[in-house]
This record gives C-alpha cells, sequence and structure tokens, in this order.
C-alpha cells in the first residue's frame, strides 16, 4: 500500500508548489501597482495580479483533484487488501483451530439432537462432519454450538460459527445481509398426521375435520394461510403445547395432527401403535434450506460448497462408503475424477487433498447415504421427495465435477 502514497506524493507537491508561485507572482504584481503613480498602470497592474490569481486557481484545481482521486485509489486499495485478507482468513483459521464451528439448533429430530452421552447426530450435522473431513482429515473434529431459532442471523454476522447448519431458508435478504448460502441441500415442509383408519387420504378430504394444533406458533400460521389459498374449510383446536395437542389427537378430539415432517415422524414413532398412523404425502409450507457461512470469506465458502458438491456428484455416479475404495479401477472418467485418479478440479487451490473424497465419502456417506441414515426407512421413514436428485424427478442438483 506504501507505493500508492508514494505516487500520490508528486501530485501534492505540485500542488503547493503551483499555490506558492501564484502568490509570489500576485505579490510581486501588487507591489508594483502600489508603488506606480500612474493611475492607469495601477489598474492594468492590478488586473494582471488578479488574472494571475484565477489562472493559478483554475491550473491548481486538477492538481488538487487528481491528488484526491489518488488518495481515494489508496485508501480503496488498502480496504480492498483488508477485505482479501479476510477472505482468506477463515479457512486458515479452522486449519489453525483444529476443528470447525457449527452452528446447529437443540432437538431438531433428523437434522441435528444430541442424545444423552453428548454425541450430535442428524442430517446437518453430518453435513458439518464432511466438510470436516475434507479441511482436517476427520469427520469428528467438529464443534458443535447452539443457536437459538430467530439468532441464526447475529450468530453469522458476528462470525462466532464457521457454518450454520440450522436448516434456515435461502432468501435474498439473508444472502445479503447475513453470509453466502449454498445451493439448496434439503426441502422440507409442513404436514398432516392422520389415522390409517380415518378415511383422509389427501389434504383435500380435511375438509369439514378438525385438525390439532399449537397456538401462536409457526406451524398454526403455515396451516391457517395455507387453508385460506387452498380454499379448504376445516376447524382447529387450539392447544397452549405439543404435549397436549398430541394427547388431544391420540384420543380421537381432533381428526389430524400438524408439524414440520420430521417433527411428525418423530412424533407417530413415540406413540403407542405408530403404524396406526400415517403421514399424508406431500406438504405445504415449504422450506428449502441451505448451509451458509459469514460474508467475506470466499475462499471457505468455495470449500464448504466443494464438498457439498461432491456429496450429491458422488451419489448420481453411483459412489458409496462400500465402493470408494474400487474408484481407482473405474472404467468411468467422472468417477476416477471425482476419487483423485483422474486430473484437478480444483482441490489444490482450496489448499485440500488431491483425492480428498475418498476420505469424505469413505467416511460420511454420499448425499443419499447421509439421506436415508437420518430420514430413511430405518430412521424416520420420511420420502425423499424433493430431496431426490434431478435425475431421479427431484430437486437436488450440483454442477459437475471438473
Amino acid at each position: 500500500m506504501q507505493k500508492h502514497h508514494q505516487k500520490a506524493l508528486p501530485l501534492r507537491m505540485l500542488a503547493i508548489a503551483t499555490v506558492a508561485l501564484a502568490v509570489a507572482t500576485v505579490a510581486s504584481l501588487l507591489s508594483c501597482a502600489a508603488q506606480t503613480g500612474n493611475e492607469s498602470e495601477n489598474r492594468r497592474l492590478t488586473s494582471q495580479a488578479l488574472s494571475t490569481a484565477i489562472a493559478a486557481r483554475e491550473a491548481l484545481t486538477p492538481a488538487a483533484r487528481a491528488y484526491e482521486e489518488s488518495q481515494t485509489r489508496s485508501d480503496n486499495a488498502e480496504a480492498a487488501l483488508a477485505t482479501a485478507n479476510a477472505e482468506s482468513q477463515r479457512l486458515f483459521t479452522v486449519f489453525e483451530q483444529g476443528n470447525v464451528r457449527c452452528g446447529v439448533h437443540p432437538e431438531k429430530v433428523g437434522l441435528s439432537i444430541r442424545d444423552a452421552e453428548g454425541t450430535w447426530s442428524g442430517f446437518f450435522v453430518d453435513m458439518c462432519r464432511a466438510v470436516a473431513a475434507a479441511v482436517l482429515n476427520h469427520p469428528n473434529r467438529v464443534e458443535f454450538i447452539e443457536i437459538a431459532p430467530g439468532d441464526e442471523g447475529n450468530a453469522l454476522i458476528n462470525g462466532n460459527i464457521d457454518i450454520l447448519a440450522t436448516g434456515i431458508d435461502w432468501t435474498l435478504q439473508r444472502e445479503a445481509e447475513w453470509g453466502n448460502a449454498t445451493l439448496p441441500i434439503y426441502f422440507d415442509g409442513q404436514s398432516i398426521m392422520v389415522k390409517r383408519d380415518s378415511e383422509i387420504g389427501t389434504f383435500a378430504d380435511l375438509a369439514g375435520e378438525t385438525v390439532c394444533t399449537v397456538e401462536e406458533t409457526k406451524a398454526e400460521f403455515a396451516l391457517l394461510e395455507w387453508a385460506d389459498t387452498a380454499r379448504i374449510d376445516f376447524g382447529t383446536m387450539r392447544f397452549p403445547n405439543l404435549t397436549d395437542a398430541i394427547s388431544a389427537y391420540e384420543l380421537g378430539f381432533c381428526s389430524a395432527l400438524t408439524d414440520r415432517l420430521p417433527e411428525l415422524s418423530a412424533m407417530r414413532d413415540s406413540m403407542e401403535s405408530p403404524a396406526d398412523h400415517w403421514l399424508l404425502r406431500g406438504y405445504f409450507d415449504e422450506h428449502e434450506a441451505v448451509l451458509a457461512v459469514p460474508n467475506g470469506s470466499d475462499d471457505w465458502f468455495d470449500v464448504v460448497k466443494f464438498v457439498v458438491t461432491g456429496l450429491v456428484r458422488a451419489e448420481m455416479l453411483g459412489v458409496t462408503s462400500e465402493n470408494v475404495g474400487d474408484a481407482a479401477t473405474s472404467q468411468t472418467i467422472a468417477i476416477r475424477r471425482l476419487a483423485g485418479f483422474e486430473g484437478d478440479f480444483g482441490q489444490r487451490s482450496l489448499n485440500l487433498g488431491t483425492r480428498v473424497f475418498q476420505s469424505v465419502i469413505g467416511r460420511v456417506g454420499n448425499y443419499g447415504e447421509i439421506f436415508d441414515r437420518h430420514f430413511g426407512l430405518d430412521a424416520l421413514d420420511i420420502d425423499r421427495g424433493r430431496n431426490r436428485l434431478v435425475t431421479n424427478g427431484g430437486s437436488i442438483w450440483v454442477p459437475p465435477i471438473r
């Protein structure tokens, strides 16, 4: 940055010299005018002095402007350097601190939840572990930091976390004010649970029925807004807490219960006869969840996107935790490239190992394995729906690895 000041210095000296010369010239002319007794000559010398002053001022203006512009460029260059340092700082900070600070919501079934021994599990938990496996070569080098609902923005803006993995919706305002978001990696929404022996098979069949809700919650507001939009007329039975709402539903005081899909599935599993209840297919009040990182950390953002892309692309290519070790002998170039045996697609530029995805997929699995681990038949039994790959009729997509 010092060079910018050195270039600006001659301009400043020129401006000062111009002013000094102009002042000396004007003073000399005025002195001559004062010494002559000829009134006409006095007017001529005075006029000449004023003209010289005006000319000096006009000559000074471009120099002054040039000096101001050089100063502005210098300041901008210093600001740009500071930004560049900040952009690359977080990635090296993660290397130095030896773990990834991952912000998660507590008690989110399927997404992020901690057991009695303090071990975290969930879809977003595994996403953070995949990043740790890529950057630090171990999926357990993650510090999970609980983020209260509504405090996600502050956590990102303050830089207290390296990744926000709470499943926030992707909006333009959050992208502009909070941080940088990946492509959507999880589609979620609110649904309805009913008894299997009821005659309710679709959302439209709720007409004339009663739905149990927890009062003054997002779930209740979303239900009423959806009903108004869909022009479906049904009643609601409101309760102060979820426990009472579940009890009322089980006792038959209402025909249905509403909440987000993972929570509904967990409620069903906790009931005396889970098989007697089922979740209606589909959902309303859709959510497009993303991972996000703080603003001003471009290198780190690239790493997080890089890992998410690899997880999804691995499923597209059929590479799993069980067969990733066979990638070296694969006849498919894309598989060999993913595993680091064919060319370079940016690993070295991000300070990652050439065969980084062998470690990530081998230890955490591909996108489909992660999803099935937490939402599949042996977990919450939630249909993948929009979380299928685009090649299977879903919405999960990433660019090719090249």
